[in-house]
C-alpha cells in the first residue's frame, strides 16, 4: 500500500520525518513523497514534490554511499556563505 506523506523535519540520523511519525530516508522538510510503509520506515520513496532546500549532487557523484545524503541538503546554504566570504578579499585562494 502507498500512502502521500509531507517531510516535517529531519530526525538525528539525517532521515525526513512525517507524521505518525513515518522515517523516509534522503527526504528533507516541505517534500511531499509517497512509499511503501514497513512499520515506521517508507521505502521505494518517491518525491512528488521537492524541497526548496533540493538541490543537484555534484558531477560525477550520485550514490548516497558516497555522502550525497548528508552533504545535499546543505550545499544551498554553503555556497550562498561561501559566495559572502570569497568577496573578501584574499580570502579565497583556490
Amino acid at each position: 500500500m502507498s500512502d502521500t506523506y509531507t517531510i516535517e523535519r529531519l530526525g538525528h540520523l539525517g532521515d525526513g520525518i512525517a507524521a505518525g511519525p513515518v522515517f523516509a530516508p534522503l527526504t528533507l522538510p516541505g517534500e511531499t513523497i509517497t512509499g511503501e510503509v514497513s512499520g515506521d520506515t517508507l521505502s521505494n520513496v518517491k518525491i512528488l514534490t521537492p524541497s526548496d532546500d533540493r538541490v543537484s549532487p555534484p558531477v560525477g557523484i550520485s550514490n548516497p554511499a558516497e555522502g550525497v545524503s548528508y552533504s545535499t541538503p546543505l550545499m544551498a546554504s554553503w555556497r550562498s556563505g561561501k559566495a559572502l566570504w570569497c568577496n573578501m578579499p584574499y580570502a579565497c585562494k583556490g
